[in-house]
């Protein structure tokens, strides 16, 4: 399966990918409909109990897409492909006969299927049929997956979604794995850290990615993956014993860098060329975000203190307003006057 790259570590605004611009939703109609030469050899053909009609299909609250790629644990193919049929899952039902999934493979009957669906914008509908042609045409035995050839910004919210959940589902079992042997004072403390994390980071999708674009949802997500990314290396950094050390004089270097940062953000401003990339974010958001860090940094300092006492707190709040500065400097335009 191929995705979208999200990026690294975004503590920045301006480090979240923007996908391509919306493409039509239809061929034109002053052009040829490009999926008659594409389908042509499959004009006949017949998938015994695949309902072609594109409006059928079952209401319901059953995914399909979460059996046929199960996050975290173990795909059920033929549940999967039984569910695709119910709910004529366009998507699901051409992944699992392009490759023998939940049933006999058949790349032809994949192509007819793709050939049949508007499930979806049409860009990506076409490079799924185009795909598909080419391995029936070529016999490939390759894997095919629906967000191999999506271009437009629907789809590749959608299969950014699922590399997400995927992102999600590897750092909760690498959590799990982490803290299984820890003792229940130690499991008390991480249990008081992730609340104070999940309420920074609730709090930090909502006041400090602006939410003016249409897009922003997808950003938030995937911002926040990337600050759950950096929890997660945070803890394996202590586990290992390899948390880097500071002074405390380093503490008081990062910390009036941050301050610096912060107070830039709280200044009263005009709607200037240099801050329109402030969007919908206020100073008050900013602000209510600072608070929540500042508990979610204390939790840190008491698990350590619990669990790794060889790491002082300076070093851990050193290492902590480190990122958090990173994070608030995206406010500050180059050459902004001294604060």
């Amino acid at each position: 399966m191929r995705f979208l790259k999200l990026g690294p570590l975004l503590l920045t605004l301006n480090l979240i990918t923007v996908h391509a611009a919306p493409a039509q939703d239809g061929p034109s109609s002053k052009s040829t409909d490009p999926f008659l030469e594409i389908c042509a050899p499959v004009k006949n053909k017949v998938v015994p109990g695949v309902d072609l009609n594109p409006k059928s299909g079952q209401k319901g609250d059953e995914d399909c897409e979460a059996l046929y790629y199960a996050p975290g644990g173990h795909p059920d193919y033929k549940a999967a492909y039984q569910c695709a049929l119910r709910k004529n899952d366009r998507q699901v039902l051409t992944m699992s006969y392009a490759n023998g999934y939940g049933v006999q493979r058949d790349v032809a009957a994949a192509l007819k299927i793709a050939c049949t669906s508007r499930d979806g914008p049409f860009p990506d509908l076409l490079e799924s049929a185009t795909h598909l042609r080419k391995m029936l045409s070529d016999g490939s035995t390759e894997k095919f997956d629906q967000c191999d050839d999506v271009s437009s910004t629907a789809g590749s919210k959608h299969c950014d979604a699922i590399k997400l959940s995927f992102d999600s589902a590897a750092r909760a079992q690498r959590l799990a794995a982490i803290t299984q042997a820890w003792s229940p004072a130690d499991k008390n403390a991480f249990a008081t850290l992730e609340k104070a994390k999940n309420s920074y980071l609730d709090t930090y999708a909502k006041s400090e990615i602006d939410r003016t674009d249409g897009a922003s949802d997808a950003y938030a997500a995937a911002a926040r993956s990337s600050q759950e990314d950096s929890f997660t290396e945070t803890l394996d950094l202590l586990e290992k014993g390899k948390f880097p050390r500071a002074s405390k004089a380093a503490f008081e270097q990062a910390d009036k860098a941050l301050n610096k940062a912060y107070r830039f953000t709280q200044r009263p401003r005009s709607r200037s060329a240099e801050e329109s990339m402030w969007g919908a974010i206020s100073a008050t958001g900013i602000r209510e975000t600072q608070r929540a860090w500042l508990r979610y940094r204390d939790a840190w300092v008491a698990l350590a203190a619990k669990r790794y006492p060889a790491v002082s707190a300076t070093a851990i709040k050193t290492y902590l307003t480190r990122q958090r500065t990173d994070g608030l400097e995206v406010f500050v335009p180059p050459n902004s006057p001294k604060i």
